[in-house]
């Protein structure tokens, strides 16, 4: 998988992305290449780790890598962005755990690309509940930035009540015309789901 040669290259990692019974042998070696990404081959990396993570190994391996502490934030954030670039049906237990000592943490960085990602999943009823209250203690959390505190709101389930002030406030000045679409039509779903 280490050559010059890019249609080798690109033959590799397509080979490997249909045998998912191959993602404990190759574990190693994506963890050791993960702490070399340069900025440029970032995109890349999402995809190649993304078309991986139905390997039940592969992703096991991005559950442990957006929590480990010791790995870069760059390798942390491309695992992150491949969980929700993937096609899997099923979101494995260790991806869960990991959102949830993501969403538990202070750095927004890390919050909002673990948001991202649930959004993008669309997991189901019961995965969902799990992580209701961080969604409700996020969209109430002022040190945060609107974007993020809206997109947490924009994951509660429907029926949830709007808690204090400082949330309509949040709601409101999201409505404002010039407001991103992304905020405003993320503040309609929100009060579209309230209980009001």
């Amino acid at each position: 998988m280490k050559t010059n040669d890019r249609s080798l290259t690109d033959s590799c990692w397509w080979l490997i992305s249909r045998h998912p019974e191959w993602g404990g042998e190759v574990q190693p070696f994506l963890i050791q290449e993960l702490s070399k990404v340069k900025d440029s081959e970032t995109v890349e990396w999402v995809g190649r780790l993304a078309a991986l993570a139905k390997s039940p190994a592969i992703a096991d391996m991005l559950g442990r890598l957006v929590v480990d502490e010791k790995a870069s934030a760059s390798a942390r954030i491309i695992a992150l962005r491949a969980m929700a670039q993937s096609t899997t049906k099923e979101v494995s237990a260790s991806w869960l755990a990991a959102w949830k000592k993501l969403l538990e943490n202070s750095n927004e960085a890390f919050v909002n690309e673990s948001l991202q990602a649930i959004q993008s999943l669309k997991l189901n009823a019961s995965n969902s509940a799990s992580l209701q209250p961080l969604f409700q203690v996020l969209f109430g959390n002022t040190s945060f930035q609107p974007d993020t505190r809206l997109r947490a709101g924009a994951l509660l389930a429907s029926g949830f009540k709007i808690a204090d002030e400082s949330q309509w406030k949040l709601l409101n000045d999201a409505l404002d015309p010039s407001q991103t679409v992304s905020n405003r039509l993320r503040a309609s779903e929100i009060l579209a789901k309230a209980r009001l």
